[in-house]
């Protein structure tokens, strides 16, 4: 997989910031639960780019959650449902 295509997702800043932040090979190495939380309407980051990011933490068990009616800040946009999912995912 080529980790520098997973920051250009997010168009010009993510190929700038990339080059100096791009964590792709440490997520191949994370061996805590890591929670993956979207909104499905998400015009910054594309559903192939979540699924890239789930692709990279393959040492770790990954919980995916997808909000149907939301953009790409869940938190603001289905704030209880987002709150719930998080704590089902915290008291795993």
């Amino acid at each position: 997989m080529n980790f520098r295509k997973h920051g250009k997702a997010y168009g010009y800043y993510g190929v700038i910031e990339s080059r100096t932040f791009e964590k792709g090979n440490l997520l191949q190495n994370m061996q805590i639960p890591a929670g993956l939380f979207r909104g499905a309407r998400d015009g910054i980051v594309s559903f192939e780019t979540g699924l890239e990011s789930k692709d990279l933490l393959k040492n770790t068990q990954t919980t995916q959650v997808t909000f149907e009616q939301s953009w790409h800040e869940p938190f603001i946009t289905g704030t209880a449902e987002f709150v719930n999912a998080v704590r089902t995912f915290v008291e795993q």
